[in-house]
């Protein structure tokens, strides 16, 4: 009894930091590269190159065939990203992949409506080459950062079953939920030795 408190005092402190379409085999094979393929010769190409279906077997984040080779933003607009993951369909926005919440999700920052040329309001990730807009976002993002210093402190967004969670960086999040941890086991242990302490007398 005791012990599945405990379990479920852990999952739910990390619902907090992950989503439901967490991958952890996505985060074993992202790499940033200087751009996206914009072509279906391109993009065939670079996922060969990829081999993300050497994986697609033996990871357990998605169906195999819906495994497959991503080429989109970072969650903080300034970086092409390589990524074998799950696709998902993407409404309204163009995509990202989310190196900290390890998941392909809408980039909500940028709306299609809002990209020149505009996205589809609903298309696969893995299409995301077709949406030259929303890879000019980046490049511009990209040039501005070298004419400018760099900051010291970084927002990350995670949209977790649809609500999104800014972050101060990722050391902020894992530190916070490190403290909620202590803090509910040791709650937990307490509550244990009384339960115990009175069961004896």
């Amino acid at each position: 009894m005791h012990l599945k408190l405990v379990i479920s005092a852990f999952v739910v402190v990390e619902s907090f930091v992950t989503s439901d379409r967490f991958c952890s085999w996505s985060k074993e094979t992202v790499e940033s590269v200087i751009a996206c393929p914009q072509t279906i010769y391109e993009w065939e190409k670079r996922a060969r190159l990829k081999n993300c279906t050497s994986l697609a077997f033996i990871q357990n984040c998605t169906e195999t065939i819906k495994f497959k080779y991503h080429c989109v933003m970072n969650e903080l607009e300034d970086a092409f990203l390589e990524v074998c993951a799950p696709e998902y369909y993407i409404l309204g926005a163009c995509t990202e992949y989310n190196t900290f919440g390890a998941v392909i999700q809408p980039h909500y920052r940028l709306k299609c409506s809002d990209v020149n040329p505009p996205c589809a309001e609903r298309y696969l990730s893995t299409d995301s080459y077709l949406y030259e807009g929303c890879y000019n976002a980046v490049k511009n993002n990209k040039n501005m950062s070298l004419t400018e210093m760099p900051q010291t402190g970084s927002s990350v967004n995670i949209q977790t079953d649809g609500v999104r969670i800014p972050v101060s960086g990722k050391i902020t999040i894992v530190f916070i939920s490190m403290v909620v941890s202590a803090v509910v086991i040791t709650l937990l242990v307490r509550r244990l030795g009384k339960s115990k302490y009175h069961s004896h007398r």
